[in-house]
């Protein structure tokens, strides 16, 4: 085999033992942004509506967790807006929650 090939090939063996040795910490580790929250224990009342579960809370921060998701939040008295991302698998199932959500406890 040529010098070159044989380079390319133990480059691209090395880079795959390197991708399958990442792969489950890579699946272990998710990003997350903090948002923040003015009062927590109503945080905690919308998502947990959505199907989250509160999994941690310190003195002014929450975390909720729902299978792979993960969301976390710090209390602030003026909270700034952020934007948070977050993909559901059923959109029309997860706004009827919501909706029957508002409707029993008369939030808007």
């Amino acid at each position: 085999m040529p010098r070159e090939a044989t380079s390319r090939a133990s480059s691209n063996s090395s880079s795959n033992a390197f991708a399958a040795w990442v792969a489950p910490l890579a699946a272990s580790v998710s990003p997350s942004e903090i948002e923040s929250s003015a009062d927590l224990d109503r945080t905690v009342a919308f998502y947990t509506a959505a199907g989250f579960t509160e999994t941690e809370r310190h003195d002014g921060y929450l975390r909720l967790h729902d299978g792979p998701v993960e969301l976390h939040f710090a209390e602030e008295a003026s909270p700034t807006p952020g934007q948070c991302f977050i993909h559901v698998p059923d959109a029309v199932k997860l706004w009827k929650q919501l909706r029957h959500r508002s409707a029993s406890t008369g939030d808007r």
